[in-house]
C-alpha cells in the first residue's frame, strides 16, 4: 500500500511538471482574424495573453477582466470610438497588472456625462503611447488602495466636459495607491482639471499641460495623501488660476524644475504639506508659491467633517422613515373597504 502511495504521489508531481502553467498566448483581432473586434478577444483572453489589435476604426467596447495582458496596437491607427460599455467607457479593465498600448479612444460619452476611454478598476494599469481625443474623461479610475496608475509618453487633446452643473476632466483618479504621469502631454480641455489626483502617492514628470484658451477648471489638483513629486514639467494657462493646487493634508511635496507661463501660481497651497521649490522657471507675472484662500479651505474642510457625516445620518433616517411609512400605509389600505 505504501508504494502504491508513493507511486501516485510520484505520478502527479511528474504530471504537474509536465503540465507547467498555462501558455500565453497572442490573440489577433481585425477584419482578416477570427477575432473581429476588441470585445471578442476580451471574452476570449486569458490571464498573461497579449492581444494585438489590426489598424482601423472600431465603433466597439470591450471589459477586460483577465489578468497580466498586454493590449496593444498591431500598428499605427487603431482607433476605438463612440462606443461604451455598461455606460462608462470604451476599455473597461477589471485585470490586474494590464498594459494598454499604442491605441487612440475618442469621442466616448454616456449619458452620465463622464465617459471615459479607460475605466480602470482593477489593480495596477499602464497605459502608454496612446492617444485620447474629444472624450468626456480620458481616464477614470475606481477606488482600489492597492492600485496604481502608470501613464507614459501619450497625447491628451480635447477632453473633458461640463454637463448639468457638474464637470469632468481629463483624468480623474480617485483614491489609488499612486498615480504616474511621465513624458506625456495635455491640452485643449474643455472643462473640469486636467489631472485630478487623490492617489496615495502623485508622480508628474516631464509633461507639457497646456491650456491655452482658459477652458478647463485648472491644471492639476492633488490632494496631499503621500509623497508628491511635480517636477521637469512644462505648465501654461492664461489668466490668475494656480498650475498646481494642493489640498489635504500632510506629506513631502516636491515641485523642482517646472517652467510656468502664467500670471497666477505655480503653487497654491491649500494643503498642511510645506512644498520643497527648487529650480523651477516662472515668469514674470506669475509667483511661486501662494497661500491665498487656505483659510477659506481649512474652514470649508473643517465644516464638511462635522456636516457630511450628519447629513448622512440623516439621510439613512429620512429613508427608514419614509420606508415604514409606506409601510404603515400599504397595511392600512389592507384594512380599507
Amino acid at each position: 500500500m505504501r508504494r502504491a502511495a508513493r507511486w501516485l504521489v510520484a505520478a502527479w508531481v511528474l504530471f504537474g511538471l509536465a503540465a507547467g502553467p498555462a501558455v500565453a498566448r497572442t490573440l489577433a483581432v481585425g477584419p482578416d482574424a477570427a477575432l473581429k473586434r476588441p470585445s471578442d478577444a476580451a471574452k476570449a483572453a486569458q490571464d498573461g495573453d497579449t492581444v494585438l489589435i489590426a489598424p482601423g476604426t472600431y465603433y466597439d467596447c470591450a471589459i477586460w477582466r483577465a489578468n497580466g495582458l498586454t493590449i496593444a496596437a498591431a500598428g499605427p491607427g487603431v482607433v476605438m470610438t463612440d462606443t461604451a460599455c455598461q455606460g462608462k467607457a470604451s476599455f473597461v479593465i477589471g485585470g490586474r497588472g494590464v498594459t494598454v498600448r499604442g491605441i487612440t479612444f475618442a469621442r466616448i460619452r454616456v449619458a452620465d456625462g463622464n465617459g471615459a476611454g479607460i475605466r480602470a478598476e482593477g489593480g495596477d494599469l499602464t497605459v502608454e503611447q496612446c492617444s485620447f481625443i474629444n472624450n468626456q474623461v480620458a481616464i477614470m479610475t475606481a477606488p482600489n488602495p492597492a492600485a496604481t496608475l502608470r501613464v507614459r509618453d501619450s497625447h491628451f487633446r480635447d477632453n473633458g466636459a461640463c454637463e448639468g452643473g457638474r464637470c469632468q476632466g481629463t483624468l480623474m483618479v480617485g483614491r489609488l495607491a499612486g498615480l504616474e504621469v511621465t513624458e506625456s502631454s495635455f491640452a485643449a480641455p474643455r472643462g473640469g482639471v486636467t489631472i485630478a489626483s487623490d492617489a496615495g502617492a502623485t508622480t508628474l514628470r516631464g509633461n507639457h499641460i497646456a491650456d491655452a484658451e482658459g477652458r478647463g477648471a485648472g491644471l492639476v489638483r492633488i490632494t496631499v495623501r503621500g509623497k508628491v513629486v511635480v517636477a521637469n514639467n512644462v505648465l501654461e494657462q492664461p489668466g490668475d488660476r494656480a498650475a498646481v493646487a494642493l489640498t489635504g493634508g500632510g506629506g513631502a511635496v516636491e515641485v523642482r524644475g517646472n517652467t510656468y507661463r502664467g500670471s497666477g501660481a505655480l503653487v497654491l497651497n491649500w494643503s498642511d504639506a510645506d512644498p520643497a521649490m527648487q529650480g523651477n522657471d516662472v515668469g514674470p507675472d506669475g509667483t511661486a508659491l501662494s497661500t491665498s484662500g487656505a483659510w477659506w479651505a481649512l474652514l470649508k474642510a473643517t465644516a464638511h467633517r462635522f456636516y457630511d457625516p450628519a447629513h448622512a445620518f440623516a439621510g439613512k433616517v429620512k429613508g427608514k422613515l419614509v420606508e415604514l411609512g409606506g409601510k404603515g400605509i400599504g397595511r392600512l389600505g389592507h384594512l380599507l373597504p
